[in-house]
């Protein structure tokens, strides 16, 4: 194959591109409809690598190699229709959203327009299949912020190479791709959120189209027997759909797409499978591509937000429409005028600035002395060995409502937890929970004081799990904990199980974000004929997000008046109800376990209670007050009681 067919517009690949972004179109409207359809990325980020390679072997063999004609190129092509999107994502969500729920978006864009949203996620959002990435209309740029970086590190490494070393060109390649896999691997089971996000982790999938032009345009291999590249072309196809239909989560065989997808590539452009990615209307889809995947999260999002239940069908229309209009009125005209990069810049400039004031501009405050000042546990029962400090958005939340200090000492954690109660006994009931176990903590406190029980709490919010994952070894670090203080955490836990020997271990969650696990930690508990008590999560609450009940309300000019309950919107309705399913399940093959139901208490059809006259329910998007969970008590108490008899 010579450069010059190299240089060639290959319409197969814009097919290709089509077959990524649909599947995620998909995935991230109805993931049932294909498990493994996330993997799209993937293979942009193989296509990428291979293009981008290919542009920089091209010029430098050519002697027309410049990093500063490079980066000018690639901010033209990516950053018009990026800064379009954004400001607009920006506006639509200052003109139709809750006010403190933008403190986050002008930290979403800021770090989307400087090219390390992944990073921002990874420590901000967390796991991408996690409750709180539905709520980030950014979520998308962290794909986006892998390439810009690989952009970045990519040219100044091949044209080192290509001054010094040639010959090393391809093997470095292989090299380092080989190592990122290793990363992308290992870091799986040890660091997975990193490892999804960050660039250490993900280069191996850009660096299999490196390899692919490196290959092509160093060593140049005959292509003079179609037969075989359309064979090879079929086998990428299916491999590709392999990923899409077999593989529901993130994990090593991520490998067989992006392989599959540059053997499409290579051997992709003729023959019959030449002819069906060449087919116009795949063509027109890969043109588009970009600007569909920029607009199709935040619109999916927003409109949520803006039009609950808005369907798929019309979230897809409208998303098209933006696209083509992005498409033809930015993507294309930046692309074929040089000059137009000072116009760039002060759009930059601009929609940087627009963040900026959302994250650091006043906010309005409401009157709220019309509802009772709600109270909240949620801080006393955290054993936290040291709490980070609160981000602004929460202590807007806490400054509505009487939330005391915790109860813990920074050692609570390691050893006794937070016990209470009447006498000196040991605990006959054990808690654990994340900030969910803390908001029940108060309820379950007056029901056991009542029954004259003594009750130890073992809750940490920022999401640790209320298992303990036996058996007991070093762990990697969690969002909340240190390796070594996960380890003592569990440590402290097993030997609160065996000294006190608790008649009833209470387990509360926002079983939402918790896949499977626990299963031998109940084993466990069963064969020490302990009973367990699962309580249910509560619904949660459309556009509130993690901000103020009270202050939402009045932001909804809604007045409290005695008797009278006040309804919102349920949200993330197919996640909390997942949650529930879990625990039936758990229910269903543990004969100790027994569910506290609790959501039927706040659900009204698709909405959900929260006022009951002057009374505030809940303190933000998934958690109670400590009035909201007063709610519960009469269950509490009657199931503790027919449990400790």
């Amino acid at each position: 194959m010579t450069t010059s067919a190299v240089s060639a517009y290959r319409p197969h690949i814009d097919g290709l591109r089509a077959l990524a972004i649909v599947p995620v179109l998909v995935f991230h409207l109805c993931p049932e409809w294909l498990p493994g359809g996330y993997l799209g990325v993937d293979v942009f980020f193989a296509i990428s690598g291979y293009l981008i390679t290919s542009i920089l072997l091209r010029e430098m063999a050519a002697g027309e190699f410049s990093i500063r004609q490079f980066w000018a190129r690639r901010i033209r092509r990516i950053v018009p229709a990026l800064l379009v999107v954004t400001a607009t994502t920006l506006v639509v969500a200052r003109v139709t959203l809750f006010p403190p729920t933008l403190r986050h978006l002008g930290q979403q864009a800021l770090a989307t327009l400087g090219s390390c949203a992944n990073v921002y996620l990874w420590r901000a959002t967390g796991d991408y299949w996690g409750q709180q990435a539905g709520e980030v209309p950014f979520l998308h740029m962290w794909s986006l912020a892998v390439e810009e970086q690989f952009y970045f590190v990519v040219p100044i490494l091949l044209l080192v190479l290509w001054r010094r070393a040639r010959r090393a060109v391809l093997p470095l390649l292989v090299l380092l791709s080989a190592g990122s896999y290793i990363v992308f691997v290992v870091g799986l089971s040890r660091a997975p959120v990193a490892t999804f996000y960050l660039l250490p982790g993900r280069a191996w999938e850009l660096g299999v189209g490196a390899c692919l032009a490196a290959t092509t345009l160093l060593h140049r291999p005959t292509t003079d027997r179609p037969a075989l590249g359309g064979s090879l072309a079929w086998a990428g196809l299916i491999a590709i759909a392999f990923g899409y239909v077999l593989l529901p989560g993130m994990n090593a065989w991520a490998a067989v797409p992006v392989v599959g997808s540059a053997l499409v590539i290579a051997g992709g452009g003729s023959g019959a499978c030449g002819r069906l990615l060449s087919w116009p209307p795949f063509v027109w889809i890969g043109r588009i591509s970009y600007s569909l995947y920029l607009w199709h999260w935040p619109v999916l999002v927003l409109s949520q937000r803006v039009v609950p239940g808005m369907s798929p069908v019309a979230v897809i229309l409208v998303t098209v429409v933006l696209s083509i209009l992005t498409y033809a009125c930015i993507e294309q005209p930046a692309r074929r005028r040089p000059g137009v990069l000072p116009t760039i810049g002060a759009g930059f400039a601009l929609v940087a600035g627009f963040a900026l004031w959302l994250l650091y501009g006043p906010l309005p405050r409401f009157d709220v002395t019309a509802f009772e000042k709600p109270h909240s546990s949620i801080r006393m029962y955290d054993v936290r060995p040291q709490p980070p400090p609160m981000r602004a958005i929460f202590r807007a939340v806490f400054a509505e409502a009487d939330a005391p200090p915790t109860l813990a000492t920074p050692e609570s954690y390691a050893n006794d937890g937070i016990v209470a109660g009447p006498g000196d006994r040991d605990p006959s009931l054990v808690v654990f929970g994340d900030s969910h176990g803390s908001m029940f903590a108060e309820a379950l406190r007056t029901a056991a004081g009542r029954l004259g029980h003594r009750i130890a709490f073992f809750c940490m919010n920022g999401g640790a799990s209320p298992f303990i994952e036996l058996p007991i070894e070093p762990r990697p670090p969690t969002t909340t904990l240190t390796s070594e203080q996960r380890y003592r955490f569990d440590v402290a836990r097993q030997r609160a199980i065996e000294r006190w020997r608790p008649r009833v271990v209470v387990l509360c969650a926002r079983w939402s974000i918790y896949g499977e696990s626990g299963v031998a930690f109940l084993e466990e508990l069963n064969r020490r004929g302990i009973v367990v008590v699962l309580v249910e999560q509560p619904p949660e609450l459309a556009a509130v997000g993690d901000a103020s009940v009270v202050q939402f309300l009045r932001w909804k000019d809604v007045a409290p008046s005695p008797g009278v309950e006040h309804t919102l919107p349920q949200g993330n309705v197919a996640r909390v109800e997942a949650g529930r399913n879990r625990l039936r399940e758990i229910a269903g093959r543990h004969p100790n376990c027994r569910i506290l139901p609790t959501a039927d208490l706040f659900a009204r059809g698709d909405q959900v209670a929260v006022l009951d006259g002057r009374t505030v329910l809940y303190l933000d998007d998934d958690h109670l007050t400590t009035e909201g969970t007063l709610r519960a008590l009469p269950r509490i108490e009657a199931t503790l009681g027919e449990l400790l008899e």
